[in-house]
């Protein structure tokens, strides 16, 4: 039984807090989980741990999910020695394993710094 109730705003460590919630009891999922180690305001886990790091999310969301919930992930790659990091394929492709994937959305924000240098 879930120890949360609807409409209400709660503060929590996303792991933690799914803990609480009940079994195929929710509708959707939009989460956007910390970049990996791209922020300077806050750390992230590191490009090659990020997959390990999230599974654990990725499960309780699952979980938490009803048989026809929607999970939407918001996530950046990672520019690593001039190419890209891989760690985002790497992660969608495991979560494939026990998750649909529906579709890919790639958002452009025009007014935002490249972070290809």
């Amino acid at each position: 039984m879930s120890v949360y109730s609807p409409n209400n705003i709660y503060t929590a460590d996303a792991l933690e807090g799914l803990k609480n919630i009940a079994d195929d009891s929710v509708d959707l999922v939009m989460t956007s989980p910390p970049y990996a180690d791209i922020r300077k305001s806050y750390p992230g886990p590191k490009p090659a741990g990020y997959v390990e790091w999230f599974l654990p999310i990725a499960a309780e969301i699952q979980r938490t999910l009803k048989p026809n919930g929607s999970f939407v992930l918001n996530i950046k790659d990672k520019v690593v020695k001039g190419g890209r990091h891989p760690y985002v394929f790497f992660l969608i492709s495991k979560l494939c394993e026990s998750l649909t994937l529906i579709d890919t959305n790639i958002w452009v924000k025009r007014n935002g710094l490249g972070s290809v240098k």
